[in-house]
């Protein structure tokens, strides 16, 4: 049998000799199948006895244990330099094990943290419970908290689920991941995490570590409490991309499925947060169970926050039209009602309006209900016996050109109202997890994801996001109603879509409009499926609302509402164009501020639909224009003239062919 690799334990050591010995004894005294290899560094300890006291263990355990000293760099540095030392000293080193001086392992803890980690090399790091000893609240003398039991990436952005006393594979550290030696007043450990996350790496859960964790008051997490905010902001700075819009609302899809669609005919629930990337299915008798545990424990598990009832056939019909998918989820995700009827009408418009209650209710109904409205009647589930238990519905009509759902009459509203009376009863009688008493659960609330961390920087405020839950290259484009009667202009922007689509883009188009909405030019364009949403978006219904710049009038086209869904469903791309002067470009410097790439396209066929005013009013906001695109020499020349940089300027084959088109390439 070949000899096992080497388990690498690094302990800082800083102060408290008596806690250290305790610490280098335990970590000794393991029972491991591997060698287990100890470094002590000496993070330049004023106490000679720090040293003294290493070196006469070092004679008790002979190879097995090691001592470094440098001048004191606090953790991270410390850390950092004990994994140095041990991959130097053993190159082929499997893992390493962090334990800082003043905790200690059952001599079974390494090998259970091996064993949970596994041989997936996508599994970075296995992390414990935490049992505490030293100053507790209860008088044993311990206090264990559970902070993930099941790992998930989106709770370890919101707050730090891994301890520091953590087993890390040594790749990660081949791979030049390590801690950031300049985070010396705490929360080094789970800007650490992120670092791991970036790297591609994910943590499992150690249930039976045998981790004790020494709680001092002064401990320096205490102190890393007061300087809380500027932390987190620094690290959610150097890590954009975990905190970028679409990587959450990607995590949320696989993790935390907004939307959760209980088609009642049949034994199939769809989970998504994004209905156009894939739903996770279970069966009903699965979903209830996740529904319990949710509702006895609603801080430690996700639940959907939007529970839709519907026949098959109607859930059919919505995937056939994919274009406004997308759009309807976000109208359903915004809903505050506990219970929404959600009826499906045709106009020449794109709208989610409510309705009074004394307006008529349409045929085709689907049931919406809120995980807030559940809870509510779940607490009262021995009162839910039948239809009239259940509160007053509100009402929510969404009108498109063409009807999202239709001709399903007989699919009563009655048999929805039904599944959702079922639901309710299903949680009488059940039990909740049971714990001994000194064992809780201590990470973030699940429930406060979406409030706290998804909506926060994922929609503008007062919004919630599109369900836009993808990491391929999405690009937004932005086009007044009347520049889709022109055949030269719609031409023109379908050369665009094409060549991006040809990349592999996915091409949203956000349609400016202020009477009537029509995609009838859509439909009819040979790029039609190349467009994967459609995005309404209502301009002023007057001028009269305007703004002057260099002696120039400049028509403020956009309410403020249609701002902030502009901001909101912009953010979720990688490239944002706007077609002319669309009322879209007075919203770019924001867009660019969460990451998209802009650009303006001016030709003199997409002028006179704004009177003249798309080149003035490009000038006005030529700050937040990353690139002018224009094909019509003496246009480029004026905007030359006017002191656009030669730089901004290209014709659309370059922009095509740039990185902001070609994103995939």
């Amino acid at each position: 049998m070949p000899d096992l690799a080497a388990i690498g334990v690094v302990i800082p050591g800083y102060g408290h000799p008596r806690f250290l010995a305790e610490a280098i004894h335990s970590a000794c005294n393991q029972q491991c199948k591997a060698p287990v290899k100890i470094v002590v560094v000496d993070d330049g300890c004023r106490f000679v006895e720090t040293a003294d006291l290493v070196s006469s263990l070092m004679a008790l355990y002979p190879g097995r244990l090691y001592y470094t000293r440098q001048p004191n760099t606090r953790l991270p540095g410390a850390r950092n330099a004990g994994v140095r030392f041990l991959l130097n000293l053993d190159p082929a080193l499997d893992v390493v094990y962090f334990l800082d001086a003043d905790n200690r392992i059952e001599p079974y803890s390494l090998e259970a943290f091996r064993a949970a980690l596994g041989d997936d090399p996508a599994i970075g790091w296995a992390y414990p419970d935490i049992s505490f000893f030293g100053q507790v609240w209860n008088a044993e003398g311990f206090d264990t908290r559970e902070t993930a039991p099941h790992y998930s990436k989106l709770i370890h952005l919101v707050g730090n689920i891994s301890e520091a006393g953590s087993m890390v594979r040594a790749d990660a550290f081949r791979n030049d991941v390590f801690y950031d030696e300049t985070m010396r007043s705490g929360f080094e450990d789970w800007e650490f995490w992120l670092s791991m996350l970036d790297a591609g790496y994910r943590g499992v859960p150690v249930h039976h570590a045998g981790f004790s964790y020494r709680r001092r008051p002064e401990s320096m997490l205490s102190g890393s409490r007061r300087l809380e905010e500027s932390l987190i902001a620094y690290m959610r700075e150097k890590h954009k991309g975990l905190y970028a819009p679409r990587n959450l609302l990607a995590l949320e899809h696989q993790e935390a499925p907004a939307f959760s669609v209980v088609c009642v005919d049949v034994d199939e629930v769809f989970l998504f947060s994004d209905p156009l990337v894939g739903c996770n299915t279970l069966n009903i008798k699965d979903f209830k169970g996740d529904m319990r545990r949710w509702y006895k424990a609603g801080r430690e598990y996700f639940f959907s926050d939007k529970i839709l009832f519907m026949a098959a056939d109607q859930w059919r019909q919505l995937q056939e039209q994919p274009i406004y998918l997308r759009w309807l989820f976000w109208q359903i995700r915004a809903q505050k009602a506990d219970l929404t009827n959600v009826m499906f009408g045709a106009a020449q418009r794109m709208t989610a309006e409510g309705r009074a209650w004394g307006a008529a209710s349409l045929p085709d109904q689907i049931l919406c209900m809120s995980a807030t409205g559940l809870r509510g009647l779940l607490d009262n589930s021995d009162q839910i016996q039948n239809i009239s238990d259940l509160p007053a519905a509100q009402k929510l009509m969404i009108e498109t050109p063409r009807t999202l759902v239709a001709g399903t009459a007989a699919k009563t509203i009655d048999k929805l109202y039904s599944a959702a009376v079922n639901l309710c009863k299903s949680a009488k009688n059940t039990g909740g997890r049971v714990r001994h008493m000194h064992r809780r659960y201590a990470g973030p609330n699940h429930s406060e994801v979406r409030t706290n961390l998804l909506e926060p920087l994922c929609a503008s405020d007062e919004q919630v996001p599109v369900p836009v839950a993808h990491s391929g290259p999405r690009m937004v484009v932005a086009l007044d109603r009347s520049t889709t009667t022109n055949d030269a202009a719609l031409q023109k922007v379908g050369h665009l879509v094409k060549a991006a689509a040809s990349t592999g883009t996915e091409v949203a188009v956000v349609l400016e409009y202020q009477q009537s909405f029509s995609v009838d030019w859509l439909e009819a364009a040979d790029w039609a499926d190349k467009v994967v949403d459609v995005f309404p978006l209502i301009q002023r219904g007057n001028h009269e609302e305007f703004r002057m710049y260099l002696g120039r009038r400049i028509s403020a086209r956009l309410p403020m509402s249609s701002k902030a869904d502009v901001s909101t469903f912009a953010r979720l791309a990688d490239t944002v164009v706007c077609i002319g002067g669309a009322g879209s470009l007075e919203m770019l410097g924001e867009i660019r501020g969460f990451g998209p790439s802009t650009a303006v396209w001016l030709e003199p066929c997409f002028e006179g639909a704004l009177e003249g005013e798309s080149f003035a009013k490009m000038l006005a906001y030529e700050h937040a224009i990353d690139f002018v695109v224009c094909d019509d020499q003496i246009m480029s020349s004026r905007l030359s003239a006017q002191g656009v940089p030669p730089g901004k300027i290209t014709s659309s084959d370059d922009f095509f062919q740039s990185s902001m088109v070609a994103i995939a390439e």
